[in-house]
């Protein structure tokens, strides 16, 4: 079954999945008489087997044995029957992403509309969140089925757009797992660095130029990177002496500290900004930058997915340009396509550094098919993956990791290493290695923020480039690797090539 809806003529396909569903309980009902409840209609699922979304009393019900559509219905309807429960509601699956519709919605109105509390009785929404002069996080009324309301506010004239608030679950981490050494061995290198011990391990470094870039350009305080994702741990001492803003966007505020074992945004931002010559252990692309540490997303427990939505998604990119972000680093992607978002991007790369605009690089996905949204939207850096051995990486690449591949597509704009990558992790028992530092960052996750330091080496070097002569800077500058032939200057893998540091620094006149 697929519902589907449009915003601004984007049509949004939502694939129901019949073996689960959402309940979001009554506020009355305690976690530990859930399971009762849940029993009550399916006899065999235990409450345990449940996913809590925190902070919404919404938990996925697995459904065992089900016969189709239908039935996925009729056992939703079963929960809606209860007292207990608040509303039954689908799950939908946009690639690789789970998305539960919550009861809000985000609304734009058109320039020049006035009465938007005429538009807002009408339809008993209730305001929760304002950003920008016309858009508006909202609560719809209970009962009310939000795919519809959002069909429905999307054909009035004075709306701009209307789109659920999904809450967004899933993974943006392609998979652990220790590289082979022949892998590691065959990675370039130089020589030992005593400052920095584990930029040996760095190959990222070498193949991309940036160790005779630094020679030219090194990172500036006054150019701030914002890594958006699960947080980042400020106390490492290969990134507390960048940080220079923190802010959490899933509950407004600056304690934006990640769970122990939500590593990933620790890993970006070793990659974009990590200390140099600290004689600790590895240096960041763009070492000297300063570090926003945003996060948008969590997962509630050890081993489980993270959650986020669109709203998080949409304050914390406001957030980051609004107090000074130079560049923003976004490894993460997927769901549906959010306006609130799109918008937010806009007003980072037009209104950000002053009118200059903040660069904006979203990582392409890793799933080996189209680049998923954000990452398809035009004029930002669209990052993919290419391995040691300067191959776009795929399925059947000579690095090993044959569980993943990185997304294409004509939005492409450079590759960067993303595998093996040395870099940050978090500290403790809980991070992805147990030394605080991780020698296998994967993903396109992995490759984006290593083009965002290089992003901060460009403004450092000469900070009145606007976002669109860095992004036009870093695509001149890439070498034409690779086992795909170039159509003139790019291919749907690579985009215009794999990074090259010290080519777009020259090319900028360093």
């Amino acid at each position: 079954m697929i519902r589907s809806y449009k915003v601004k003529g984007t049509n949004v396909e939502l694939q129901v999945e019949r073996s689960q569903i959402a309940v979001e309980f009554q506020d009355s009902v305690s976690r530990s008489s859930r399971d009762e409840v849940v029993r009550s209609v399916e006899p065999s699922v235990p409450y345990s087997r449940s996913f809590d979304i925190p902070g919404a009393n919404i938990s996925i019900i697995p459904l065992p044995s089900v016969r189709g559509d239908d039935d996925t219905v009729a056992r939703m309807g079963s929960f809606q029957s209860l007292d207990t429960v608040k509303r039954a509601a689908p799950v939908y699956r946009s690639g690789d992403k789970r998305l539960v519709a919550t009861s809000r919605i985000l609304l734009g109105l058109k320039e020049g509309v006035e009465g938007a509390e005429d538009i807002l009785a009408e339809k008993n929404l209730v305001v929760e969140e304002e950003f920008g002069d016309r858009e508006q996080v909202v609560r719809i009324p209970g009962g009310i089925d939000p795919i519809d309301l959002v069909i429905e506010l999307n054909e009035d004239d004075r709306i701009d757009y209307a789109e659920p608030d999904f809450v967004i679950i899933g993974s943006h981490r392609a998979r652990r797992k220790q590289p082979s050494q022949s892998a590691l061995d065959s990675a370039p290198r130089r020589l030992l660095y005593a400052a920095d011990p584990l930029l040996q391990d760095q190959y990222a470094v070498f193949i991309t130029q940036t160790d005779h870039a630094w020679q030219k350009v090194t990172g500036s305080a006054a150019i701030t990177i914002a890594i958006l994702d699960e947080g980042v741990d400020v106390g490492h001492p290969d990134l507390s002496g960048a940080v220079t803003g923190m802010y959490d966007g899933t509950d407004d505020d600056p304690w934006q500290e990640p769970m122990p074992w939500d590593a990933h945004g620790t890993c970006c931002a070793g990659l974009a900004c990590a200390i140099g010559n600290n004689n600790e252990g590895v240096r960041g692309i763009g070492f000297g930058s300063s570090l926003f540490a945003v996060r948008i997303a969590y997962s509630p427990a050890d081993g489980d997915n993270w959650v986020t939505t669109d709203s998080w998604i949409r304050r914390s990119i406001d957030w980051s340009w609004q107090n000074g972000a130079d560049i923003l680093s976004n490894s993460w992607g997927g769901g549906a396509y959010s306006q609130a978002i799109v918008n937010a991007f806009k007003r980072a790369r037009t209104q950000g550094r002053n009118g200059r605009g903040a660069v904006v690089l979203v990582a392409a996905g890793n799933d080996s098919s189209s680049v998923s949204f954000p990452a398809d939207q035009p004029n930002i850096l669209t990052v993919s993956a290419s391995n040691e051995f300067d191959e776009f990486k795929t399925y059947t690449s000579q690095d090993g990791e044959s569980w993943w591949g990185s997304n294409f597509g004509p939005e492409v704009d450079v590759a960067a290493p993303g595998v093996h990558n040395m870099t940050t992790d978090n500290r403790g028992p809980s991070g992805y290695d147990s030394t605080s530092y991780y020698p296998d960052f994967n993903g396109t996750s992995s490759s984006t923020p290593i083009v965002a330091g290089a992003c901060g080496l460009l403004l450092a070097f000469d900070g009145s480039l606007s976002e669109s002569e860095v992004r036009k800077l870093i695509r001149e500058g890439a070498d034409q690797v690779g086992q795909f032939p170039y159509n003139g200057p790019r291919n749907d893998q690579m985009g215009h090539g794999r990074l090259n540091v010290l080519r777009s620094l020259e090319i900028a006149g360093a």
